[in-house]
């Protein structure tokens, strides 16, 4: 994944940062004056969220490491920030969520689910930072820079081929259909 940066992604105002490769321009839903506000993005929880297409640097296989994180101010108690989704196997994501306030990590593929979760209670208000990230061995997840979750992966990632096609699309603030973010999300990056 090295100089894929999706924090150039944001501010909303069209952000600094590395160039990104195969980065399409974004489709907001329903529209980006809907939510765009300052330097970051106000998704309302209903059915805002925004749409990379395919960024095949995001397709992990066998051997991957990766680090998601972002910067999130939430206010409903079920969203997703982020999710690598397949339209064709929906079974084969990436996602960071949170769930009744807990923080998920959703990474099924190929018929295997990782879910590292952290029961503490995300904060009910203000902005705090989440990062997902794994050396292939164990995915870990920090909230505001402490460590909460540590979870060991068993067995191997499929290849590509067999995960990835030209269905897949990367989205912020929630995935076409359910579980829209309710709340800010800033400096995304993977």
């Amino acid at each position: 994944m090295s100089g894929f940066v999706p924090s150039a992604f944001f501010p909303a105002n069209g952000g600094g940062g590395l160039p990104v490769p195969e980065l399409d321009a974004p489709t907001y839903t329903p529209s980006a004056g809907d939510y765009v506000v300052g330097g970051y993005h106000d998704f309302d929880g209903v059915d805002e969220y925004i749409d990379f297409g395919r960024i095949t640097a995001c397709e992990v296989t066998t051997g991957s490491t990766w680090s998601i994180s972002c910067w999130a101010d939430a206010v409903g108690n079920e969203n997703r920030f982020f999710r690598i989704f397949n339209a064709t196997n929906t079974n084969n994501l990436t996602v960071l969520e949170y769930n009744n306030r807990d923080l998920w990590i959703s990474y099924s593929l190929g018929g295997q689910q990782f879910l590292p979760q952290y029961n503490g209670k995300l904060p009910t208000s203000g902005w705090f930072h989440v990062l997902a990230t794994t050396d292939g061995s164990s995915i870990r997840a920090f909230v505001n820079g402490t460590e909460v979750t540590t979870r060991f992966v068993t067995g191997t990632y499929p290849t590509a081929t067999e995960t990835w096609d030209a269905t897949t699309k990367v989205v912020i603030g929630g995935n076409p259909g359910s579980l829209f973010h309710q709340g800010g999300l800033a400096e995304v990056a993977m």
